[in-house]
């Protein structure tokens, strides 16, 4: 399906007065529509789905995900070479766009414009206070959906990890090494946040939104099969803060809820790794 003849002039509004911080763009180009003029070809298709997107973010840096998820197996993460797995606009900004990308094993990002600080620790957490996410909401940057589902943007774990927890997940920690650069080699240990072993844990996504566009936080645009959504990084995280101070499980789908809240009550205290899987190193 083409995109809208107004796309560039809708976003553009649904951006306004969120903020000047970077443009965090998350995409599915299958709902995100065809440019107009296009060229043709693949290679046509992303310069267009780019010119957009800089278009729309005007004097704004952008930031994508180019998320590879071998780290956990390989033990080594390569900032110059490791390809983006999240679609095939992040990879063609990561080598055609980007100035730079981060050093965060699975979740790496690149963007234009100054690059954010890196975590200098030993041991890094992609949702933590030294995060790319992190950096984000400090300069009052903005997430953009552009046609990818909301689930696919991250923030809820940034919600999750500032608020202490969450009680439904655990931490599982990959040791590896990631190759900057500049070529040079550095030792690291990720700490994955991960959801309990062979469950049925889910988020109730829909009701997400619709709370989030009912307290003004989101704006949201969905003609025909196409869809976008923006939402400033720090009133979105903080929104979610909120609610789960009030509800440590608000996030979760009902499905989830029915099993997560009983074995919470039966076991006292936060889900850990040895409730859903045998630990590394362990007979059995």
């Amino acid at each position: 399906m083409r995109a809208p003849a107004d796309l560039l002039q809708r976003l553009t509004g649904l951006l306004d007065g969120m903020g000047t911080g970077p443009l965090m763009v998350h995409s599915d180009l299958l709902r995100a529509g065809i440019p107009a003029g296009a060229p043709p070809g693949r290679n046509g298709l992303l310069q267009a789905h780019w010119k957009n997107l800089k278009a729309i973010a005007g004097d704004r840096d952008v930031w994508m995900p180019v998320f590879n998820y071998s780290f956990p197996h390989s033990q080594s993460f390569d900032v110059r070479s490791e390809v983006s797995e999240v679609g095939p606009l992040t990879e063609y900004f990561r080598t055609e766009i980007a100035g730079w990308r981060t050093a965060t094993p699975i979740f790496s990002f690149a963007g234009t414009g100054q690059a954010p600080p890196s975590d200098p620790g030993a041991e890094i957490d992609p949702f933590g206070c030294l995060s790319i996410y992190h950096h984000l909401v400090q300069a009052g940057g903005i997430y953009l959906a552009y046609g990818a589902s909301f689930r696919e943007a991250n923030p809820i774990h940034v919600a999750e990890r500032q608020s202490g927890g969450p009680l439904y997940r655990y931490d599982k920690f990959f040791s590896g090494r990631v190759c900057l650069a500049d070529g040079s080699l550095r030792p690291v240990t990720l700490r994955y946040h991960v959801r309990p072993w062979k469950t049925g844990l889910d988020y109730d996504y829909p009701r997400l939104l619709a709370d989030l566009a009912k307290a003004g936080v989101c704006r949201t645009w969905e003609p025909g099969p196409l869809r976008f959504m923006t939402a400033p990084a720090g009133p979105l995280i903080e929104y979610w803060k909120q609610r789960l101070a009030v509800d440590p499980l608000y996030l979760l789908d009902q499905i989830s809820r029915d099993w997560v809240e009983p074995m919470l009550d039966k076991l006292g205290r936060p889900f850990q790794l040895d409730d859903f899987e045998q630990p590394l190193g362990t007979d059995g």
